[in-house]
């Protein structure tokens, strides 16, 4: 993903330059700004753009040596389509090579990178997303018709006339809705995928402002592009949570909302914090149960499980210690937010809170964030990616409290039991117990 963005980079800055020398971008058009209001010098421009095609190149190379052949050819295609643009362009061929390269290229691609293998059903997504890239474009270029006609280029634009392109935008923005409903009838994509018309307002107020252009004029589309990329993220984003599930995401927020009312400044001095905190523990678990079905065959108590458990929380511990240490010669706010954190227990039975912790609060965590968040993006993107979301995720659920050595602990802890569980998901029990031993053990019986 991140060598297509390079690609990308270099593949604009190419067109930025050839734009230039051909005097497509001058001081009136709605074009990039980078070479005609002097913040770079043409050659500066084109020099960055191979040294970005360089990198992209060598990366490719190294991503085939990884893989196997056809991720070579799919990186020769795409790297013909970035030199070439620009000639094609200007002949009315820009929108076509947009789509291959833009749709159709980086998502084979990238999945042949992930998996090895070729798979032609992923232009089913290609095809949608491909079009509203393509939109961009064709906006872009109906907008600049009369200037792009002074520089004696031809675009697909020009080719086909105003009517008839405000007619295509309409289409390449507001079928994409209508392939995905015809996908999810046929059975080739999971239902939730319906979930991206929810961004079918703003395509609908982009084609608006496209059909009043017989009436307004092209000026009246000048940011129309602009809006145009904003319904590409909204669509993809939408169609993102289609396949990641509505349940998943559904629990998120509720655990994003219920720490944020424990833990922030303003609201945690009203609520009964220990309390809250148990019953939000036990809805979670008790919504895995509901989502996760058949989560507690992945427990299994056994020896040497709880030998694990135990020593993971004892090496959790210690290096809470040792960080505690650092943090505090580091940091002169460091002991100031962690006396913060221990000051929750105050006033409570410190049974009370170890029979919570290490029987309800403890287990629950782990059965959600390991046992549901960590396995489902696993499932779905990879055991590495899983890992890093959980943990990321875990983390970020207590940045409502504003409190860095909080965010930096959960971070830590989550980190180290979201490893194990990376590791040997079959050992969660063990990881089920280090969380609930160390939550007793740093909270209430040995605190750091």
């Amino acid at each position: 993903m991140l060598n297509i963005a390079i690609f990308h980079a270099s593949g604009n800055t190419w067109s930025d330059y050839f734009d230039y020398r051909r005097k497509v971008d001058g001081d009136d058009t709605f074009g990039a700004k980078t070479i005609t209001s002097g913040m770079f010098r043409a050659k500066e421009i084109f020099l960055l753009s191979l040294g970005l095609l360089a990198v992209a190149s060598l990366a490719g190379i190294g991503l085939w040596l990884r893989t196997g052949m056809p991720l070579l050819y799919i990186g020769l295609g795409g790297l013909a389509c970035s030199v070439l643009y620009p000639f094609l362009k200007y002949r009315s061929m820009g929108d076509l090579v947009i789509f291959v390269a833009y749709g159709l290229l980086p998502t084979v691609g990238t999945v042949y990178a992930a998996t090895l293998h070729v798979d032609w059903h992923v232009l089913y997504l290609a095809v949608p997303v491909g079009l509203i890239t393509v939109a961009i474009l064709h906006c872009n270029n109906l907008r600049d018709m009369s200037t792009d006609s002074r520089a004696r280029i031809r675009t697909f634009a020009m080719g086909i006339g105003t009517r008839a392109s405000v007619w295509v935008y309409c289409f390449e923005i507001l079928f994409p809705f209508l392939w995905i409903t015809g996908c999810v009838v046929a059975g080739i994509l999971p239902g939730l995928c319906l979930v991206a018309w929810s961004a079918v307002v703003t395509a609908l107020k982009n084609a608006r402002m496209m059909i009043g252009v017989s009436r307004n004029g092209l000026d009246s589309i000048s940011r129309l592009d602009e809006y145009t990329s904003k319904l590409q993220l909204q669509f993809s984003v939408f169609l993102i949570i289609g396949f990641v599930g509505t349940a998943i995401l559904f629990t998120l927020v509720l655990a994003a909302c219920l720490w944020t009312l424990m833990f922030s400044p303003w609201t945690a001095p009203h609520v009964p914090f220990w309390w809250v905190m148990a019953g939000s523990a036990l809805m979670l678990g008790v919504l895995t149960a509901l989502f996760n079905p058949g989560w507690w065959k992945q427990i299994k108590w056994t020896a040497g499980n709880v030998c694990l458990g135990i020593g993971a929380a004892v090496m959790l511990w210690g290096i809470f210690w040792a960080g505690d240490k650092v943090s505090s010669w580091l940091f002169d706010f460091a002991r100031g937010q962690v006396d913060e954190i221990y000051g929750m227990k105050s006033g409570e039975s410190p049974w009370l809170l170890t029979v919570l912790m290490l029987f309800l609060i403890g287990p629950a965590e782990e059965i959600y964030w390991r046992g549901y968040v960590q396995k489902t993006f696993s499932a779905r993107f990879g055991k590495n990616a899983g890992y890093v979301a959980a943990t990321l995720l875990y983390a970020l659920v207590h940045a409502g409290s504003f409190n860095f050595m909080l965010v930096m602990a959960a971070l830590v802890a989550g980190a180290v039991w979201g490893l194990l569980y990376r590791m040997w998901p079959e050992r969660f029990s063990a990881i089920i117990i280090s969380h609930a031993l160390w939550d007793v053990a740093v909270f209430v019986w040995f605190p750091i």
